[in-house]
């Protein structure tokens, strides 16, 4: 692998000269098209730069759509605020399941009691993985109802460890002491293991 970096104007090449860092790496991760693995971005490390590296040198193709993501981005994004729950961390988990779902970790937690409008409440995933594939979901247990599926992942081949970032897009139920389980499998794959991967509970706002 030879890490490269493509270096954008944030004055000129963004169209609101500005940039939101975390909203334009899950852009170009997870929705570009993008085949090679984003590592990270520098905003304003050098005065008025936005640095996009990735693992090895885009193909022409995918620079072209790297330079019309950065021509959309409008530097624009959310706003997350750990509200109570603290974030559960583990360092190492090789998965070894095939098909059925095994449990990596999960926090017990009352949504309400640290902010009461559960709409602008969602849980995050955030690691590193290695691995040819394999899958991750994050899951809802309440007492006395049925489990909900409140955000899926596939992971894509990584031969190092690659960034990874999963959000809730299903709003939490008002129940008491809820589970939320980061569960995986292989799904077909030969190895995944997860590194340094954390889940929390956040208040998002939309700005």
């Amino acid at each position: 692998m030879a890490l490269t970096n493509y270096q954008y104007t944030i004055s000129t090449d963004f169209p609101n000269a500005k940039v939101n860092g975390e909203y334009l790496q899950d852009t170009i991760a997870f929705y570009s098209g993008i085949v090679t693995a984003l590592s990270c971005i520098n905003v304003n490390i050098e005065p008025d730069k936005c640095d996009i590296w990735f693992v090895d040198p885009l193909s022409v193709g995918d620079e072209a759509i790297l330079d019309a993501v950065v021509a959309a981005h409008q530097g624009f994004g959310i706003a997350v605020f750990v509200t109570g729950t603290a974030p559960v961390t583990i360092l190492t988990k090789a998965v070894v399941s095939d098909v059925s779902w095994e449990t990596v970790f999960g926090i017990v937690t009352t949504p309400s009691f640290f902010w009461p409008t559960l709409t602008e409440i969602m849980g995050r995933v955030l690691g590193l993985y290695q691995g040819d594939g394999g899958e991750l979901r994050i899951v809802e247990q309440m007492q006395g109802q049925a489990d909900v599926v409140m955000a899926s992942y596939a992971f894509p081949v990584a031969g190092s460890p690659t960034r990874f970032r999963i959000d809730t897009t299903v709003p939490p139920r008002d129940g008491t002491h809820n589970i939320y389980q980061v569960e995986c499998r292989l799904n077909g794959a030969t190895n995944l293991t997860l590194q340094y991967t954390s889940f929390s509970m956040m208040k998002v706002i939309v700005y």
